[in-house]
């Protein structure tokens, strides 16, 4: 395990020693509230030519962004992820991202 898991797993223990309430809203937030990092320049030039699309999936409206043309793949990423990261644009497929 990675050395700062190893660290933040004994702040979090240590902390809710002092203060179980404290820890809890800590480790919640860590867990619930997704990391921010800057946006780098080709993700943002690829966000810049995206088509923006909607589709519906069981009722939901989902947001998507589209690239390229021929038949569509949707990419689904997750928690800290951003659809401009991934690397797959292509002429040949239809892609669209989204996140859940």
């Amino acid at each position: 395990m990675p050395v700062a898991f190893l660290l933040l797993r004994l702040a979090i223990r240590l902390l809710g020693l002092v203060s179980p309430a404290l820890a809890g809203r800590w480790v919640y937030r860590l867990w619930f509230q997704p990391l921010r990092f800057p946006e780098p320049p080709q993700e943002q030039e690829w966000r810049r030519t995206a088509q923006p699309l909607s589709v519906v999936h069981r009722g939901l409206r989902l947001a998507v962004d589209a690239w390229g043309a021929g038949p569509t793949v949707l990419m689904v990423h997750g928690w800290n992820g951003r659809g401009a990261a991934v690397p797959l644009k292509t002429s040949w497929l239809h892609i669209a991202t989204t996140v859940v």
